[in-house]
Protein backbone atom coordinates (compact mmCIF):
# COMPACT_ATOMS: atom_id res chain seq x y z
CA UNK A 1 0.00 0.00 0.00
CA UNK A 2 1.35 3.40 -0.97
CA UNK A 3 0.28 6.85 0.10
CA UNK A 4 0.67 9.62 2.63
CA UNK A 5 -0.62 8.03 5.85
CA UNK A 6 -1.89 10.42 8.49
CA UNK A 7 -0.88 13.38 6.27
CA UNK A 8 2.80 12.51 6.61
CA UNK A 9 5.49 11.85 4.05
CA UNK A 10 5.08 9.25 1.30
CA UNK A 11 5.30 5.67 2.54
CA UNK A 12 5.16 2.31 0.85
CA UNK A 13 4.36 -0.79 2.87
CA UNK A 14 3.69 -4.48 2.40
CA UNK A 15 0.21 -5.88 1.90
CA UNK A 16 -1.06 -9.40 1.41
CA UNK A 17 -4.31 -10.14 -0.40
CA UNK A 18 -6.30 -12.42 1.90
CA UNK A 19 -9.33 -12.81 -0.36
CA UNK A 20 -11.13 -11.28 -3.34
CA UNK A 21 -14.82 -11.25 -2.40
CA UNK A 22 -17.73 -9.62 -4.18
CA UNK A 23 -19.63 -7.61 -1.59
CA UNK A 24 -22.66 -5.33 -1.53
CA UNK A 25 -21.24 -1.82 -1.13
CA UNK A 26 -23.10 1.43 -0.44
CA UNK A 27 -21.85 4.90 -1.32
CA UNK A 28 -20.40 7.18 1.38
CA UNK A 29 -23.90 8.38 2.23
CA UNK A 30 -25.16 4.84 2.90
CA UNK A 31 -27.22 4.69 -0.31
CA UNK A 32 -27.24 2.90 -3.67
CA UNK A 33 -25.96 -0.58 -2.75
CA UNK A 34 -24.33 -2.51 -5.57
CA UNK A 35 -22.02 -5.52 -5.79
CA UNK A 36 -18.32 -4.78 -6.20
CA UNK A 37 -15.20 -6.91 -6.23
CA UNK A 38 -12.54 -5.87 -3.73
CA UNK A 39 -9.29 -7.01 -2.19
CA UNK A 40 -9.41 -7.89 1.50
CA UNK A 41 -5.89 -6.96 2.64
CA UNK A 42 -3.63 -7.81 5.50
CA UNK A 43 -1.97 -4.39 5.69
CA UNK A 44 -1.56 -1.32 7.84
CA UNK A 45 -3.91 1.11 6.08
CA UNK A 46 -4.15 4.61 7.55
CA UNK A 47 -6.00 7.81 6.66
CA UNK A 48 -4.02 9.19 3.75
CA UNK A 49 -3.55 5.83 2.02
CA UNK A 50 -6.96 6.12 0.33
CA UNK A 51 -6.50 6.59 -3.40
CA UNK A 52 -3.00 5.15 -3.28
CA UNK A 53 -2.06 2.24 -5.52
CA UNK A 54 -1.87 -1.38 -4.47
CA UNK A 55 1.09 -2.75 -6.41
CA UNK A 56 1.74 -6.36 -7.35
CA UNK A 57 5.19 -7.96 -7.07
CA UNK A 58 6.07 -6.76 -10.59
CA UNK A 59 5.36 -3.14 -9.58
CA UNK A 60 2.15 -2.91 -11.62
CA UNK A 61 -0.99 -1.35 -10.21
CA UNK A 62 -3.31 -4.13 -9.07
CA UNK A 63 -5.87 -1.95 -7.29
CA UNK A 64 -6.54 1.24 -5.36
CA UNK A 65 -6.74 1.40 -1.57
CA UNK A 66 -9.99 2.93 -0.31
CA UNK A 67 -10.60 1.95 3.33
CA UNK A 68 -9.32 0.43 6.53
CA UNK A 69 -11.14 -1.78 8.97
CA UNK A 70 -12.83 -0.09 11.89
CA UNK A 71 -12.22 -3.15 14.07
CA UNK A 72 -8.70 -4.33 13.13
CA UNK A 73 -5.57 -2.23 12.61
CA UNK A 74 -4.11 -4.81 10.22
CA UNK A 75 -7.01 -5.04 7.73
CA UNK A 76 -7.58 -2.81 4.72
CA UNK A 77 -9.54 -2.82 1.48
CA UNK A 78 -8.73 -2.01 -2.15
CA UNK A 79 -10.76 -1.89 -5.33
CA UNK A 80 -9.70 -4.43 -7.97
CA UNK A 81 -8.80 -3.59 -11.55
CA UNK A 82 -12.13 -5.18 -12.58
CA UNK A 83 -13.84 -2.27 -10.80
CA UNK A 84 -11.33 0.39 -11.87
CA UNK A 85 -10.89 -0.31 -15.60
CA UNK A 86 -14.35 0.91 -16.73
CA UNK A 87 -13.80 4.22 -14.93
CA UNK A 88 -10.24 4.61 -16.22
CA UNK A 89 -11.31 3.76 -19.78
CA UNK A 90 -14.00 6.47 -19.78
CA UNK A 91 -12.02 9.10 -17.82
CA UNK A 92 -10.91 11.04 -20.90
CA UNK A 93 -14.52 11.71 -21.89
CA UNK A 94 -15.52 12.94 -18.42
CA UNK A 95 -15.22 16.70 -18.77
CA UNK A 96 -18.29 18.08 -16.97
CA UNK A 97 -17.66 19.86 -13.67
CA UNK A 98 -19.11 18.30 -10.55
CA UNK A 99 -19.57 19.60 -7.02
CA UNK A 100 -17.02 18.31 -4.53
CA UNK A 101 -19.71 17.52 -1.96
CA UNK A 102 -19.13 17.13 1.75
CA UNK A 103 -16.45 15.04 3.39
CA UNK A 104 -17.76 12.37 5.74
CA UNK A 105 -15.75 10.76 8.49
CA UNK A 106 -17.13 7.69 10.26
Amino acid sequence: CDGYPLGGPFQSGAATVQSVPTVEMRDIYGNNPEPIELYYLSASVQEGNSGGPLLNQAGQIAGVVFAKSTTSASVGYALTMKELKPVANSAASMTAQVESGHCIKR
